[in-house]
């Protein structure tokens, strides 16, 4: 676990060799021993594989780790888990940003059946109701990259169908965004606002681009919604920032 837990720092700080070895010396630790700690060797798989994807250090080994990570999850877990969630999510955004945009798209299908405990629709197409949703970071990011997904297939189609699937997937993001907010307002970063601001822009264009297509009024009135809710966002942030401080 200390070889892994100094790699991650390694990680962090973009030392990527150093990483990688210390990574690798943890990995070949959990396979060595007679009776492997299942869930400490898919952890080390999971961040090993997150390692070499996201820093581009090894891509196919990088989806192989994640591979690995999710299937010994599966059957430890003999079925579906929330420790699945966060490896689909890098496993499709790293499909999506290299074109493979339907295997990006089932994988974070995949994610949002394994966050929410009551949705198990593998349909891209199908997005939870709102008294499925977990209320998780994971289920968020993989509604936010799913949108993002629907917009590239958009492109590629050139499908109404599409383009109103992301945006009525960025729509219900933000929902789900606002009820984590209210529930777990202490745990709101600088980092998920930054991440909150991109995803309400994108929102913002794929809807421009919506109601140019179809001059639907319904629309319209959902960006100004988006607008606003930016707005109230940015300020519910300072103030939260401010009352930290002091």
């Amino acid at each position: 676990l200390a070889y892994r837990d100094l790699a991650d720092v390694y990680f962090s700080l973009g030392k990527n060799q150093i990483a990688d070895s210390l990574y690798q010396t943890s990995l070949d630790y959990f396979l060595s021993l007679d009776a492997p700690q299942a869930f400490q060797l898919s952890q080390t798989y999971y961040v090993y594989g997150q390692f070499l994807i996201e820093q581009k250090v090894d891509l196919v080994r990088g989806e192989q780790y994640l591979a690995n990570a999710i299937n010994n999850w599966y059957l430890q877990y003999n079925g579906r888990s929330f420790y699945l969630s966060a490896p689909l999510n890098i496993l499709g955004t790293h499909y999506l940003n290299n074109g493979k945009i339907n295997q990006g798209l089932d994988s974070l299908q995949s994610s949002l059946c394994n966050s929410a405990d009551r949705f198990c629709n593998t349909d891209i197409y199908v997005n939870p109701t709102a008294d499925e949703i977990p209320n998780t970071p994971d289920f968020n990011n993989a509604l936010a990259w799913k949108a993002y997904g629907f917009y590239l297939l958009y492109l590629e189609t050139n499908s109404i169908a599409d383009l109103r699937m992301s945006f009525d997937t960025y729509k219900f993001y933000i929902y789900c965004v606002n009820e984590l907010r209210r529930n777990y307002d202490q745990i709101e970063s600088l980092q998920s606002s930054k991440q909150n601001h991109y995803v309400y822009n994108q929102a913002i264009d794929v809807g421009y681009i919506l109601y140019s297509k179809t001059n639907d009024e319904n629309v319209i009135s959902e960006i100004f919604n988006f607008i606003e809710g930016k707005k109230s966002f940015t300020l519910y942030q300072s103030l939260n920032i401010l009352e930290k401080k002091k």
